[in-house]
């Protein structure tokens, strides 16, 4: 049975050891719709590789041993101001997806610098730029919980004797976003009826901004066009 998307998020780990199998034919392939769906949607260039050996080796990667990796989403788009932020908000929908669906994920900041004879990489087009990668497998292990902010440490309100039950939701469920690093440098502001996030400088902070936005959506209930 289908686990849900409130038990998706909490029950959600970064996975870093895979069983090696590629992902099966109907998870490839729904998998591969909602790519095409959010490529057509939000004009990036999102590509599932699937059942590649040593898929990594190509890479370089900045955090973490990873093993039996053999399928990712690369997260590729016309370079721009908003498109890290783009790929985390895009980027986390899958990886939630994948969760409900007993599938394992990680995000990994990759660098493509080290091509290898016969293990296929993304298509990255002239104008585009590789943000960060999203494992995605079978695996055995649950990973583990890390210790995270309050709700209060992580927003700031304009009537904190009055907030609404619906940022009160959309902040339960932000405060379980991934952050790189577990940093959780971003902070949601509500003031009167003005909605607005933002963030410090840090590592991949602008991934963690998307990611945040759509877990805070998810918990709220509300439109992605009601941010500042």
């Amino acid at each position: 049975m289908t686990m849900t998307m409130e038990e998706a998020i909490k029950t959600r780990h970064t996975i870093r050891t895979y069983d090696g199998r590629a992902l099966a034919p109907e998870i490839a392939r729904t998998l591969q719709s909602m790519i095409a769906e959010i490529n057509r949607k939000a004009g990036l260039h999102f590509q599932l590789m699937n059942g590649i050996k040593d898929a990594l080796a190509p890479y370089t990667i900045r955090y973490g041993k990873w093993t039996g990796v053999t399928n990712y989403i690369s997260l590729v788009g016309k370079d721009g101001p908003h498109l890290d932020e783009q790929c985390g908000y895009y980027g986390e929908q899958l990886v939630l997806w994948a969760q409900q669906h007993g599938l394992k994920t990680g995000w990994v900041e990759t660098r493509l610098e080290n091509p290898a004879e016969g293990i296929p990489v993304p298509e990255i087009a002239a104008g585009e730029r590789l943000v960060i990668t999203i494992c995605i497998g079978y695996s055995e292990a649950t990973g583990s919980h890390h210790k995270i902010k309050t709700a209060e440490e992580m927003s700031e309100t304009s009537d904190p004797a009055n907030v609404p039950d619906w940022f009160r939701k959309g902040m339960a469920c932000a405060i379980l976003a991934p952050t790189a690093g577990n940093q959780q440098l971003f902070k949601i502001h509500l003031n009167g009826e003005t909605l607005s996030i933002d963030t410090v400088p840090g590592f991949l902070e602008k991934v963690d901004l998307g990611i945040a936005k759509y877990h805070f959506e998810l918990g709220s209930g509300i439109d992605h066009s009601r941010w500042e």
